[in-house]
């Protein structure tokens, strides 16, 4: 009798101990393979991928010198009129934890933003202007459900020496996945929408809208960032002292017809 025990007891602990170390493993599994679905490395089908969408963040993207990527602006005016042009962003340096793009317009000399690995800016070397700490657009890493509040200190150079001209808070929500918004390079993808808030408060009115009685402003942003993009492929914005509404959409993304991304 006392034998039996004894070889009995060494089974029960491993039934006991095998669904715990199997369910962590599956925790394990996951984790890893949406990191590498998310940053490009791994590739699943989709019904694979939108199993694990709401559960694994959504980390910032890995920028490379020589990073291109083109958008399409369009300006509503007020009166239905539409204005759209093309603009190009590309990765010319690295230094540590800072990005710097350069911006291409028509008709525009190119300039320059300098962003943090978090895509969030920094620095604008067209209008002098620099964020301290930088803008916070993005809260990374993302997950449905997650929201964020950040004040950033504008300046900009005045004679060579810095002077606060504002203050800008940016309030930011993720909404959740949308699924089948539309193509991007022939294929299906998904788009997690954000809603980002940004109140402005000027100490000096004019140097930031160039209008003297201007006090407190406001602009919404409403995007859908693609993780195997690493960008947003869509976003709308409006605010209340411009008579337009812009719409950035990525070039070779595809709204899909019955997504609210048209």
């Amino acid at each position: 009798m006392g034998s039996s025990r004894k070889s009995t007891a060494p089974n029960t602990r491993r039934r006991k101990v095998l669904p715990w170390a199997v369910g962590v493993g599956l925790l394990v599994a996951v984790g890893i393979a949406g990191g590498l679905v998310y940053t490009g490395k791994l590739t699943l089908p989709l019904v694979a991928q939108r199993l694990v969408q709401d559960y694994v963040p959504v980390h910032a993207p890995e920028f490379q010198v020589g990073d291109n990527s083109s958008y399409e602006w369009s300006f509503t005016q007020v009166d239905g009129g539409v204005n759209t042009y093309l603009v190009t962003h590309k990765v010319i340096d690295i230094q540590s934890d800072q990005v710097t793009m350069e911006i291409a317009k028509p008709h525009a000399k190119f300039r320059r933003q300098v962003y943090n690995r978090q895509m969030n800016i920094a620095e604008d070397s067209h209008d002098l202007q620099t964020f301290n700490p930088p803008l916070r657009n993005y809260d990374f890493p993302l997950l449905p459900g997650k929201s964020w509040n950040a004040t950033s200190t504008l300046t900009s150079k005045d004679h060579g020496e810095e002077v606060e001209i504002g203050r800008i808070t940016v309030s930011g929500e993720v909404l959740g996945w949308e699924h089948g918004i539309g193509r991007l390079n022939g294929v299906i993808v998904d788009g997690l929408k954000l809603k980002i808030k940004t109140v402005i408060e000027p100490t000096e009115p004019s140097r930031v809208t160039n209008e003297p009685s201007v006090s407190t402003r406001m602009q919404w942003r409403t995007e859908w960032y693609v993780p195997s993009a690493g960008r947003s492929v869509v976003a709308r914005e409006s605010s209340d002292w411009l008579d337009y509404k812009k719409t950035i959409r990525l070039v070779n993304f595809i709204p899909s017809k019955s997504s609210d991304t048209e």
